[in-house]
């Protein structure tokens, strides 16, 4: 059971890019939840819901496998889970745009936060080094911050909105 929370309900388990797998689960449950109309405050619980679970199942669960498998294996993504939803949190404007703006919007953070993650400017490289459940969340935390940081400005500046004009 732990492994099916580590692995993001089996996301993990990707032959090719596993981390990238991972990271898709929020955006999956977000473009429906918005489209289809959920309240922002709804949106934002499930964001929160989302942040919650891949935190603690990483905490809750990383060591065990680390202990089977080694440090950080790629399997482990419900980090990304949270550091992907935390890529979101506060950024309310986009339940006003158009599908296409929406599905930019997803797609910038969903490609920010893979940038910060694969990157891990500092602190998050600090984090990387730990070898424990704290590091593997952490660096993905601080990769969702950063994201979340360029997002809003990105957002600020209009660039989503005129990026599809409809």
């Amino acid at each position: 059971m732990y492994k099916l929370l580590l692995t993001a309900f089996g996301l993990g388990y990707s032959p090719f890019a596993p981390g990238t797998a991972g990271s898709l689960f929020v955006p999956i449950f977000l473009l429906p939840a918005i489209y289809f109309g959920m309240p922002l405050l709804w949106v934002t619980v499930l964001l929160v819901v989302m942040l919650i679970y891949g935190s603690w199942a990483t905490i809750a669960y990383g060591d065990k496998l680390m202990a089977e498998v080694g440090h950080d294996p790629g399997m482990i993504v419900s980090d990304e889970v949270a550091g992907q939803a935390l890529t979101y949190m506060g950024i309310w404007h986009f339940a006003n745009w158009s599908n296409p703006q929406l599905l930019a919007f997803l797609f910038i953070g969903f490609f920010l936060f893979r940038l910060f993650d694969v990157t891990k400017p500092w602190p998050a490289c600090y984090f990387d080094r730990q070898q424990s459940k704290y590091g593997v969340l952490l660096d993905d935390i601080a990769a969702g911050i950063y994201a979340n940081i360029v997002l809003q400005i990105v957002w600020r500046l209009d660039f989503v909105e005129n990026l599809i004009k409809l």
